[in-house]
């Protein structure tokens, strides 16, 4: 996650964590039709019932407009062509609201390449600069 972006940070505390780890098993995961069962639990009485019980749903992402802005990356990402078929890059590229499941993770490919191997890769062979933390 170092230079990624983690929509659920508030889960990402350490106290969040241990308390979320220290809950019954049957509390955290008990049926796809139950999901999120001890936020539900906890928040019951603070959120409409409307909302406390609804099913679990995706948020919408503004794919359109963060492929507009993406779209060279991706589309110019050698490490992204070595690893996708030209006609998926070009409907990821085209069509990215349609096709998000494949378009996210493409774009996160792309950028992490781009910080990792700007060279590109050629030739099957990939010259990874070295990260050391703290130089």
């Amino acid at each position: 996650m170092l230079e990624s972006v983690e929509g659920r940070t508030p889960f990402a505390d350490i106290a969040v964590a241990s308390v979320a780890e220290s809950l019954p098993m049957e509390d955290r995961f008990v049926a796809p039709d139950r999901t999120k069962i001890a936020l539900r639990e906890a928040f019951a009485t603070d959120l409409p019932a409307s909302v406390a019980r609804r099913p679990k749903a995706s948020f919408p992402l503004p794919f359109q407009r963060w492929m507009g802005e993406a779209r060279e990356t991706v589309a110019g990402s050698s490490m992204v062509r070595s690893l996708v078929r030209a006609e998926v890059l070009d409907a990821v590229t085209t069509d990215p609201n349609g096709l998000w499941h494949l378009a996210w993770p493409l774009t996160n490919l792309a950028m992490w390449a781009d910080r990792w191997w700007p060279d590109g890769v050629s030739g099957g062979e990939r010259t990874a600069r070295t990260h050391v933390v703290g130089a």
